[in-house]
């Protein structure tokens, strides 16, 4: 995820929000941005529940100086088994960062279950 152009940090999360490995390439500190992303979350699957279409997967957050994704990690017996947060620069390459983090939401679970 960090080879793509305009990565600022990545991390995996428990679906509590706590951080179980995280890497960032600008000192961001990723412990409490997981937190609240994680909250977002959470959330916004309760609304999509309530609008009755399924659970949500993954939130891509646009702001003016930046792009968040919060994916959920499957292992076949739950759906939010773990959560990766990922930052990118505004201009990052977006497609690119999607693919990369689908990517990562496979590689991810062995290390985690």
């Amino acid at each position: 995820v960090l080879e793509v152009d305009g990565a600022v940090a990545v991390a995996v999360i428990s679906n509590q929000g706590e951080v179980l490995a995280s890497v960032s390439k600008a000192g961001v500190s990723i412990d409490e941005i997981s937190a609240i992303a994680s909250e977002v979350f959470t959330q916004s699957a309760k609304g999509a529940e309530m609008l009755n279409v399924a659970s949500a997967s993954c939130i891509h957050m646009e702001t003016t100086e930046a792009n968040a994704f919060i994916r959920a990690v499957a292992d076949g017996r739950n759906a939010d088994f773990v959560r990766l947060i990922a930052l990118f620069s505004k201009n990052a390459n977006i497609g690119l960062a999607k693919l990369r983090l689908a990517r990562a939401a496979t590689d991810v679970l062995p290390f985690f279950h």
